[in-house]
């Protein structure tokens, strides 16, 4: 029987395409270095969104009209300045819908999880 595993695919910038099975293909999207990404589509935005940690250990937000982009500027939803300690994994919560944006928040002082609420504009 043959082996099943995920059927990961990559964009490639080079040819313009998603790329089966090569993770050698894989071409950046977003420069790095970023921290802990996640992303999904927004239906009240109709965009693409992605939260992650920047150089400067911010909590930002993109947004993009397709996975590989392009993606719009970074726009702060968490100052490192306003949570003492450091914050990390800002992972969106799956059951954001909308304009309500849910996510989790990881504590690098405390080493615990905050539950966050974004109302987007």
């Amino acid at each position: 029987m043959p082996r099943r595993g995920p059927r990961y695919e990559y964009w490639s910038s080079g040819a313009n395409a998603w790329v089966p099975g090569n993770p050698a293909a894989a071409t950046p999207v977003i420069p790095g270095p970023v921290g802990e990404m996640s992303a999904q589509y927004n239906t009240y935005l109709n965009q693409y969104l992605t939260l992650y940690t920047n150089r400067s250990n911010d909590v930002v937000m993109r947004t993009a009209p397709a996975p590989q982009g392009p993606w719009g500027p970074e726009q702060m939803l968490v100052s490192s300045f306003q949570v003492p300690g450091g914050v990390y994994g800002p992972f969106l919560h799956p059951w954001s819908t909308g304009r309500e944006l849910y996510y989790n928040l990881s504590l690098w002082s405390a080493y615990n999880v905050m539950l966050m609420h974004t109302v987007l504009p």
